[in-house]
C-alpha cells in the first residue's frame, strides 16, 4: 500500500512539475522582445573577407541589391574576369548583377559581362510597361517589349522585338484616327548593309 501511495504521489508531483515547466517556458517566450533589425546597408563577404554582395541605398536613393564575383581562388577561374573593383552601390561598373528600384520606384534588373559592360537589362517604366534589352560590348542589340516614343508617356503603346541598328523588327503599334485608336502590325527587314557600330 505504501508503494502504491508513493507511485501516486510521484505521478501527481510529475504532473504538477510538467505544468509549472510549461508555464515557465510560455512566460519566457512572451518576454522575448520582437524587434526588427534596421540598417542602411548590409554586406555579404566571402572566405577572404571580400564584399561580394551589398544590400542598401545608392547615391541616387535607389534601394539596390548588388553582386560581384568573389576573388577567392581567382587563379582557378580565369574566365570569371574578376577586376579587383571593390563592390559599391554607387559604382555600377563594380556590380555584375544589380536588382532594385529606381528613385521613382520603377523596378530594374541588370546583368554585366566579364568586361563590366551591360549585357542584359529588364526595366518596367512608371506606366507599368516592361522593356527587356540585350547588349554586346558596344551597344544594345535586341529589345523586346514597349517601344517608347521620343517623348515617353502613358500613350505609348507600341510593342515589338527589334534588332539594332534597325535591321529587323516585328511588332504592333497603335494608330489614332480621330477619337478612335487602332492596332496595326508591322514587320521589316532591311537588306542593305550598314557599318556595324
Amino acid at each position: 500500500m505504501k508503494a502504491l501511495l508513493g507511485i501516486a504521489l510521484a505521478l501527481v508531483a510529475g504532473f504538477i512539475g510538467g505544468i509549472a515547466g510549461t508555464l515557465a517556458v510560455l512566460h519566457h517566450d512572451k518576454a522575448v522582445p520582437q524587434e526588427s533589425l534596421r540598417a542602411r546597408e548590409f554586406e555579404l563577404v566571402d572566405e577572404a573577407g571580400q564584399v561580394v554582395s551589398i544590400w542598401g541605398i545608392d547615391q541616387y536613393h535607389n534601394p539596390l541589391l548588388a553582386f560581384t564575383p568573389s576573388g577567392v581562388r581567382k587563379e582557378e577561374r580565369p574566365y570569371v574576369g574578376f577586376s579587383g573593383h571593390k563592390l559599391s552601390l554607387d559604382d555600377r561598373e563594380s556590380q555584375r548583377v544589380g536588382i532594385g528600384l529606381t528613385g521613382d520606384g520603377d523596378p530594374l534588373f541588370m546583368f554585366r559581362g566579364h568586361d563590366e559592360k551591360p549585357r542584359a537589362s529588364l526595366y518596367v517604366d512608371s506606366d507599368g510597361k516592361p522593356n527587356f534589352s540585350l547588349h554586346d560590348e558596344n551597344s544594345w542589340r535586341v529589345t523586346l517589349g514597349i517601344l517608347n516614343s521620343d517623348t515617353p508617356g502613358p500613350a505609348d503603346n507600341d510593342w515589338g522585338l527589334e534588332f539594332y541598328p534597325e535591321r529587323a523588327g516585328i511588332g504592333m503599334g497603335s494608330v489614332k484616327r480621330g477619337t478612335q485608336s487602332y492596332v496595326r502590325g508591322y514587320f521589316f527587314v532591311h537588306q542593305d548593309q550598314v557599318p556595324f557600330p
